[in-house]
């Protein structure tokens, strides 16, 4: 998924293809446009109906050390909760704690607004601009290694922004650049799942982070509160 680790790539040489990048009000109806078309290849109004995005998988290092990982996604507030096998992170909505024992009597506070932005990316927040309001400025076009983008920065209201690529063809979205330059997310291995096409390979800083299994949970079916007895 999107973000699930800082990110960073080494690029490829990008050639811009000449286009206006005007904030303008035809300029947003244009990203929000294919912004929705991605939406539709990706599975649609299938989208609408899911809760909570589960994926378990690994992260690979460039050092080849492998990590695994355990990442729950609330698509209809954003909360979000992770573990390593050495506690959980955990984003209730307002609040985000990273705990250092798995009984997280000792922990940390997070960041809330980049927590809540890591989340809008992965929980592929731009699909649903009704109930996460965001603006979606069109830049025109790109191309990497001989394939065609269309690049939409994505500005959620009181986050940070980012520019969404999205296959020119087969409109699935390929890259997520923050626009501040902090991170940079390649996505790769689309697969189906519960009626929705989810990557399942994300490099980013050097580091591959794999997905073995994703499914969709109904709500409640994860707790995003840190444990009873540690509430801050």
């Amino acid at each position: 998924m999107i973000s699930k680790m800082p990110a960073g790539y080494l690029l490829m040489v990008l050639l811009l293809v000449p286009e206006s990048e005007s904030k303008s009000p035809a300029s947003n109806e244009r990203g929000l446009e294919i912004i929705s078309m991605a939406k539709a290849a990706s599975g649609g109004n299938a989208w609408d109906r899911l809760e909570i995005m589960h994926d378990v998988g690994k992260a690979i290092l460039q050092t080849g050390e492998v990590l695994r990982y355990e990442h729950w996604g609330d698509l209809r507030t954003l909360r979000t909760r992770a573990g390593s096998g050495a506690g959980d992170m955990f984003f209730d909505g307002s609040a985000a704690y990273k705990c250092q024992t798995v009984t997280c009597d000792s922990r940390t506070k997070l960041d809330s607004t980049e927590m809540r932005g890591a989340a809008y990316l992965n929980c592929f927040g731009f699909f649903f601009p009704t109930r996460f309001p965001a603006s979606f400025q069109y830049k025109g076009t790109r191309v990497d290694g001989g394939v065609l983008y269309d690049v939409v920065e994505v500005s959620p209201t009181g986050l940070p922004a980012a520019d969404i690529w999205i296959n020119h063809q087969s409109h699935l979205i390929f890259r997520a650049i923050d626009t501040h330059g902090r991170f940079h997310a390649e996505l790769t291995d689309y697969r189906k799942v519960s009626g929705v096409m989810i990557p399942f390979t994300e490099v980013s800083d050097g580091v591959t982070i794999s997905s073995e299994r994703v499914t969709f949970e109904t709500a409640g079916a994860v707790s995003f509160s840190l444990p009873a007895g540690h509430q801050p």
